[in-house]
């Protein structure tokens, strides 16, 4: 053998021995153990359910409806949804000591819950972000909705809880900064929407900062009733460093929407008229994560969280 094959056959060693030492160090230490991940949530404290009593996504939906449709309170009924993309759910309990956590205001008197994302089985559709919250906002599973998958745009026969709220009258917002919520996901109901002047604003954003303004602008305007939007901080940070709370900007993420949604909250409180309106408050994730992504049917991935300033499931 020649010296320069030699010389070409140790590089080579030396390229695979480099790869896989990269890689084991990047496994390593975004890897999450899913019985330790299971018994963070179940021994935390925080959540009302167990991490076996989880609580399908399309749960949420009969809540925001029967609050907004058949409230019995006497008061004005308002709806303010924040949605955390891509957080983790054992990312929550440690935002306990965060002097501003909207998810621990929340709970104060209501409650923070356990539930699953993916489908009625594993696999049935995609851990990610159109399939989880088309599943919230219709109700049901994207074998009904069509949505299974980022790809895939909602059927006209399974109606968003927004479109319905503005074809009802209900002065309605849908604030995002990913383009496909609105140019794919409910095209068909934005265009519906234009065309019958439903009283629905769908409002894309280029950053956090933009949703989170327009969110508040309309809770102080009083004009807008039902009030949607959907901050991506950890999505984002989970896509670039990793879903994992050692990760200290991913959980610099968590708590960029914790001071957003408590901010939020704090401008309902300060309403002149907040005494005379009954509002819902609902802050919940589309998926959770592994590694730097989503998708699969990994425990970590399935798992998200709902909270709410009533306790809003048994």
């Amino acid at each position: 053998m020649s010296k320069k094959i030699k010389l070409i056959l140790l590089s080579a060693v030396a390229v695979v021995v480099l790869v896989g030492v990269g890689l084991g160090t990047y496994f390593g230490v975004l890897y999450v153990n899913p019985e330790e991940f299971i018994n963070e949530l179940d021994t935390s404290g925080v959540f009302k359910n167990s991490f076996e009593n989880r609580i399908a996504q399309t749960d949420i939906f009969d809540v925001m409806y029967d609050h907004m449709i058949d409230n019995t309170s006497g008061k004005q009924p308002k709806l303010l949804f924040v949605g955390y993309d891509g957080a983790i759910a054992n990312a929550i309990p440690l935002q306990k000591d965060y002097q501003t956590s909207a998810i621990f205001k929340l709970r104060e008197t209501g409650g923070v819950y356990l539930g699953y994302c993916g489908g009625a089985k594993p696999g049935d559709q995609d851990t990610s972000t159109a399939p989880g919250w088309a599943a919230a906002f219709t109700g049901v599973w994207g074998s009904v909705s069509g949505v299974e998958a980022n790809k895939n745009e909602l059927k006209e026969t399974s109606r968003s809880i927004i479109y319905q709220f503005g074809e009802r009258g209900i002065p309605t917002s849908y604030s995002v900064t990913w383009e496909p919520h609105i140019e794919r996901t409910y095209v068909k109901e934005v265009t519906s929407a234009e065309t019958n002047s439903y009283p629905i604003d769908y409002v894309l954003g280029k950053k956090d900062e933009d949703t989170f303004l327009d969110m508040k602008e309309r809770i102080e305007s009083g004009d807008t009733d039902a009030i949607f939007g959907i901050l991506e901080y950890t999505d984002s940070a989970g896509h670039g460093f990793g879903y994992k709370t050692s990760i200290e900007k991913y959980m610099d993420a968590v708590r960029n929407a914790e001071d957003d949604a408590y901010s939020l909250i704090s401008t309902i409180e300060s309403r002149a008229t907040y005494a005379e309106e009954d509002w819902l408050i609902i802050i919940m994730s589309d998926h959770g994560g592994i590694y730097r992504n989503h998708g699969k049917t990994s425990y970590m991935e399935s798992t998200i969280f709902f909270a709410s300033n009533k306790e809003i499931f048994g």
